[in-house]
């Protein structure tokens, strides 16, 4: 029976990239391109790779399949410094229903500044800010051994100077499932509908390139996790899962393939805590492109465990420089 369900489900999870890249797509700007990537500690610790094996309230911004998994409601607040006058806020809030469903609600903003800004004739207008606005909604649903999840985004820009905003959405999809809660599987696809419309009569409608991502993740605890009984899944199944270990070596890799890139990205990264009663973890990784990233997340001992601090540090090949990300995170429950 596990067979059964786990075949389609990896079909599923190996048909979202594969698909939207055979596709035929309409050419298009670069409209929403802030949201094409997340900003958030734990991806950009990893050198891009999604963090999707022990999900908190930003994996709905990443692969929402994963806020199944979630055994703990959860709320996080991030702001990533970029180069060039450029920052993002993120906040997040997810609802666990003990391993069996996950439910999620989030705002991002993006703003750049010191924009020049030039006539046709190239006399200069002085200095134009930009603004992206995201809000999202996504779930994910455990099905045996693995989740599925969608996530919709309503999109906003403003720039300033310019009355008439921009408007638009995006849907994602995702996928993801665990053996033995020892290795782990991921894939999702961004983007897959959607676009950004001008607000004004004729204003020119772009396409926002979508973007696909598989990964694989193993898990190596140092210490044993406590079994976890969940409630049935929609297919009538009970099953048992093992709840987090205290210490941990967990190694992941992730490929990344664009709309408009002309070979994917590969990300490689580790995250390990290594010592008991010690609640600090240390993130690394690198890409293909060469980006290298360290981070760390520490729990207090306050509040029941329950309260988190995340800090990154990124050397962006896209950003050409260096990007720093902090976030704070408060889970609820026993």
């Amino acid at each position: 029976m596990l067979l059964h369900r786990t075949i389609p489900l990896i079909v599923l999870m190996l048909g979202f990239p594969v698909c939207m890249a055979t596709a035929q797509t309409e050419p298009g700007g670069l409209a929403g391109a802030p949201f094409r990537r997340t900003l958030l500690p734990s991806q950009a610790s990893l050198a891009g790779a999604s963090h999707a094996v022990f999900p908190d309230a930003t994996t709905l911004l990443t692969n929402s399949a994963s806020l199944a998994r979630a055994t703990k409601s959860q709320v996080a607040a991030a702001v990533s410094l970029l180069p060039f006058r450029q920052q993002q806020q993120t906040l997040c809030g997810a609802y666990a229903i003990d391993g069996v469903a996950g439910f999620g609600i989030g705002i991002t903003r993006y703003g750049v500044g010191g924009i020049a800004g030039r006539a046709q004739n190239g006399q200069k207008l002085g200095e134009l800010s930009s603004q992206d606005l995201a809000l999202i909604a996504g779930a994910g649903l455990n099905i045996g051994p693995g989740n599925v999840g969608a996530t919709v985004r309503y999109l906003r820009r403003d720039v300033s100077g310019i009355d008439a905003p921009e408007n638009g959405y995006s849907v994602d999809l995702s996928g993801s499932i665990a053996f033995q809660e020892r290795f782990f599987l991921t894939s999702s696809i961004s983007n897959v509908a959607g676009g950004m419309i001008a607000a004004y009569d004729d204003g020119p409608k772009e396409v926002i390139p979508w973007q696909g991502r598989f990964g694989a993740a193993y898990l190596l605890p140092f210490s044993e996790p406590e079994t976890e009984t969940l409630h049935p899944d929609p297919s009538g199944q009970v099953t048992e899962r093992s709840g987090a270990p205290q210490e941990y070596l967990l190694g992941m890799v992730e490929s990344t393939i664009g709309q408009f890139s002309n070979q994917p990205t590969v990300s490689v990264a580790a995250e390990c805590v290594p010592y008991r009663g010690v609640d600090l973890g240390f993130r690394l990784g690198f890409s293909s492109v060469g980006d290298a990233a360290f981070g760390l997340f520490l729990t207090p001992p306050i509040d029941s465990q329950n309260l988190r601090f995340d800090f990154a540090a990124r050397r962006d090949y896209e950003f050409g420089g260096i990007t720093w990300h902090v976030m704070v995170s408060k889970r609820f429950g026993e």
